[in-house]
């Protein structure tokens, strides 16, 4: 059973260069709401995407980018949750697949600690609410199947980058 307090969210698009624009919008969407957001990416994000006006130096502070170089890297940081200084009360995965790979039973690992280090930073802080989203961009009902077990949401994203944004205000309320 999925913890009630913990919103979880697959965002499945086959274009990641855009999906990953999104994933940053929906990072300055939790933090203009006053939530520590970790944005864990394999790769360091070089711009910001076209049409986002450059948040206040306030919410930059409340985003933290993890570049991870791999399932390895992530995991160990998941797992060292507990040394950190400053609780993510949302974690974002961009390029889910990267972390994965193909395998069910590694994705299954990964996402499971994930959930885990979700819950742990929930327990943290004062309305012990959780949120983590993942980007993935392949269409495969194996892995749907395995994501319904740890998350509890899976939206395919159709490019409304508005209807996206109000999904991720509405998970705060």
């Amino acid at each position: 059973m999925l913890p009630h307090n913990i919103y979880s969210l697959v965002i499945k698009f086959p274009d990641k260069s855009q999906l990953q624009d999104s994933l940053l919008k929906c990072a300055f969407q939790y933090a203009d709401q006053g939530l520590n957001v970790w944005f864990i990416s394999p790769q360091p994000i070089t711009q910001l995407p076209p049409n986002l006006v450059p948040p206040d130096k306030e919410i930059l502070q409340l985003i933290t980018f993890l570049y991870l170089k791999d399932r390895a890297d992530l995991l160990t940081h998941l797992n060292n949750v507990h040394l950190w200084h400053k609780y993510p009360q949302v974690i974002i995965v961009n390029d889910y697949e990267f972390y994965c790979g193909t395998g069910l039973t590694l994705s299954a690992f990964v996402v499971a600690s994930i959930l885990d280090a979700t819950v742990a930073c929930s327990r943290r802080h004062r309305t012990k609410r959780g949120y983590f989203l993942l980007s993935f961009t392949r269409d495969c009902a194996n892995f749907d199947h395995m994501f319904s077990m740890y998350v509890r949401h899976i939206y395919k994203y159709d490019g409304n980058e508005a209807e996206l944004l109000q999904k991720i205000k509405d998970s705060v309320n």
